[in-house]
């Protein structure tokens, strides 16, 4: 069998890489896609142009994202529970935490093990 491996042209990141969760945002529309290409972004949550997701690396994300790879931008989730810097988007966990995720795909204010608990 072949098998193809689709890397991200913004980031030159590979769905399948060993990190644990994806940073996933949405960098081209959905316009003009096949069906296929726009049920994968719904299954991922992306609905709006520039919308950041987090998802984990598990082989069914990493089929979604394999079809839709032309319009999503896709880096490993980096953390950084030092720092609390306000960042774009944030995130109040289950305990009630507030964490902020950056553009830049680091998740400020927890670790990767607080993050996956919360």
């Amino acid at each position: 069998t072949h098998t193809h491996s689709h890397t991200n042209t913004h980031t030159g990141c590979t769905p399948a890489m060993s990190h644990k969760l994806h940073f996933i945002r949405l960098v081209r529309s959905h316009a003009g896609n096949t069906d296929k290409v726009r049920h994968a972004l719904r299954q991922l949550g992306l609905t709006k142009l520039q919308k950041v997701v987090i998802h984990k690396n598990t082989p069914d994300v990493n089929g979604l994202l394999r079809t839709a790879i032309h319009c999503v931008e896709v880096k490993p989730l980096k953390f950084d529970p030092q720092s609390t810097a306000n960042q774009p988007h944030a995130i109040t966990l289950s305990n009630g935490k507030r964490v902020f995720l950056g553009d830049d795909g680091v998740l400020r204010g927890a670790s990767e093990e607080e993050f996956l608990r919360g």
